[in-house]
């Protein structure tokens, strides 16, 4: 047998994997730590408490019952769009944070962003463990996060 070398393939090298989106958790922006989630969170929560704590102290409590059930929804409506549209809510504008699509960084979009925000479900069974998630996870992901292949970032 001869051991002549093997012929050369034509290539360039590497594949350009720019193509299939940059990667925002390698030599991308900053993954936002728990602590910035936990603050943005309760920024959030403060803001959709206001309205709830004025109308549970002025209606009667079946119509107060109805009427937070149904501001609870419209602001969820209002984060997931602002969300999906500008990457950050009044809480994540706060503390410098905002969420993007894993793959490629680029904002969730409308559909995505209301995904993440009613699988936010999850994240609350059991023990509120899915919140508790990003603080270990190595790419600091709930579990909505991941289902919805989104991560909060720090630009």
């Amino acid at each position: 047998m001869s051991q002549a070398p093997l012929p050369a393939y034509p290539h360039d090298g590497a594949p350009d994997l720019a193509a299939y989106g940059k990667d925002t958790t390698a030599g991308g922006p900053r993954l936002a730590n728990w602590g910035r989630r936990v603050v943005s969170g309760l920024i959030d929560t403060l803001i959709i408490s206001v309205p709830n704590l004025v109308v549970y102290k002025t209606l009667h409590p079946y119509a107060a019952a109805m009427t937070e059930t149904l501001i609870t929804l419209a602001f969820t409506v209002i984060y997931a769009w602002l969300e999906g549209t500008a990457g950050q809510t009044p809480g994540k504008m706060a503390v410098g944070t905002r969420t993007v699509r894993q793959a490629d960084g680029e904002l969730l979009g409308f559909g995505r962003a209301l995904g993440r925000k009613l699988l936010h479900i999850l994240d609350l069974v059991p023990c509120y463990l899915g919140f508790l998630w990003p603080a270990w996870d190595a790419k600091r992901q709930t579990f909505a996060d991941k289902i919805v292949h989104s991560v909060v970032i720090r630009p």
